[in-house]
């Protein structure tokens, strides 16, 4: 998909300026996405005192929130934020799960535009 614009500058009624002829912009506008997450790796139980997430991601982020949720549930609660940076690996971990009870994880990219957070599609693992 691509889109065309024209541009047009109407002043406030309330001032004394006329209106601009629209101009024709001539170059195409081709809608992009943000990034998108790779994969979700979770360690599954390996430490007794945390669970490790590592994800890769392609693309520019400013940060990553992080959601857990009870396994079979999707109350998914925000656990942690991590900064992007210009790696494309990320690693976090959860040392607030409950041992023996089963998590589902999710990772979202998120990105400012124009002063709104604009999110990735999740990505999710469970453990």
């Amino acid at each position: 998909n691509s889109y065309h614009y024209s541009l047009q500058v109407i002043p406030d009624v309330n001032t004394h300026f006329n209106a601009f002829d629209p101009v024709q912009i001539t170059n195409e506008i081709l809608p992009t996405e943000i990034g998108s997450l790779i994969k979700l790796e979770v360690s599954k139980g390996y430490f007794p005192d945390r669970t490790e997430l590592r994800w890769s991601a392609k693309g520019s982020f400013d940060n990553f929130v992080i959601k857990r949720a009870v396994y079979g549930t999707n109350n998914f609660v925000q656990m942690a934020s991590v900064p992007g940076s210009t790696n494309s690996e990320y690693q976090t971990d959860d040392a607030k799960g409950t041992p023996g009870v089963y998590y589902s994880y999710q990772v979202i990219g998120v990105i400012k535009c124009n002063n709104t957070n604009v999110f990735s599609n999740a990505g999710g693992h469970w453990l």
